[in-house]
Formats: structure tokens, C-alpha cells, sequence
């Protein structure tokens, strides 16, 4: 989720928020214009898109260090209010192309996951055979390298690497 602030005369934010397909590449989830500063805004959207993908409230270390130095990150520009319709509804028409263009994609591969994270997969092959696995015969496990140690829990896909 990140902010583009929109030159208008309702002092607006465009809001786009993204994930990681099935091939480790960008897509869009979601986006929507706000009223800068406007916290009700901003708080009816995060919650719509929260409850949706069901997720935990992070913050980007990026935006809370210049926030506290006082700094407004990202561009602004100009768009009148027709503007921004006109905006939206081309983004969600390429969007919607791009969608089917990637499930069609996606029904040519023989694994459930892409070539991209296949590339990504092998070039750190190398690297977990220095890694002990201690498994719990349950959905959890430890990785230990070094002075490295993480937990990871397969049945919610989380690890405490993060990553």
C-alpha cells in the first residue's frame, strides 16, 4: 500500500494497493481515491481491504522514519476529478486484461507456481544444504544454520525469518 497524491480540488490520494502473484510478480489488489488527511477515509478502506485478505496491521519502516522526521514521501499530480474516473476505469480495463492474460498463463504450467519462483527456488537450493531441519511431526519446524534459527509453521505458510 502506498500513497500518490493527487493535485485537485478536493486535495485527494490515490491509494493502490499490491501483492505478489504465483510467479513472484507485482498485482494489483485493490485501489481507491481518499481525501489526504482525512482519517475516516483511510480508515474505511484499510479495513474493507484488512477483513478481505485477511491480514495483520505492519508498518513500512520506510514511512514511519520519515514520518517522524516530518516528510511526505511520493509525487504529486495534477488531475482534475474527471481525470481521476477517467484514470480508474482505464486501470481497472488493463487490469482486468491483465488478469485473464496471467490465468491463461498460469493454466500452461505444469506445477502450481511459476517460472519465476522456480529460477528463485533453485538459485537457493545451494544455500539449504547448509541448513538442519528439526521437524515436530506435526505442520512446524526449526531451521538452524549457524547462528541462525527460525520457526516455521506450514500450516499458516508463515516463518520467523518473514520472508
Amino acid at each position: 500500500l502506498d500513497g500518490c497524491f493527487l493535485e485537485d480540488p478536493f486535495k485527494s490520494e490515490f491509494l493502490p494497493t499490491v501483492g505478489r502473484d504465483t510467479n513472484n510478480q507485482i498485482f494489483p489488489i485493490a485501489w481507491v481515491v481518499v481525501k489526504v488527511d482525512y482519517t475516516d477515509s483511510w480508515a474505511w478502506f484499510l479495513n474493507f481491504l484488512s477483513t478481505d485478505l485477511e491480514l495483520e496491521h505492519r508498518n513500512c519502516v520506510r514511512h514511519v522514519f520519515a514520518n517522524r522526521l516530518g516528510r511526505k514521501l511520493g509525487k504529486s499530480y495534477g488531475f482534475d476529478s474527471w481525470q481521476i474516473v477517467k484514470c480508474t476505469t482505464e486501470r481497472e480495463t488493463k487490469m482486468m486484461t491483465r488478469i485473464v492474460e496471467n490465468r491463461k498463463l498460469r493454466n500452461g504450467w505444469k506445477k502450481n507456481y511459476g517460472p519465476l519462483v522456480k529460477a528463485k527456488f533453485d538459485a537457493n537450493k545451494k544455500d539449504c544444504v547448509e541448513w538442519q531441519l528439526i521437524w515436530n511431526g506435526e505442520n512446524r519446524c526449526e531451521l538452524r544454520k549457524e547462528n541462525y534459527q527460525y520457526t516455521v509453521d506450514l500450516s499458516q505458510r508463515i516463518c520467523s525469518c518473514r520472508s
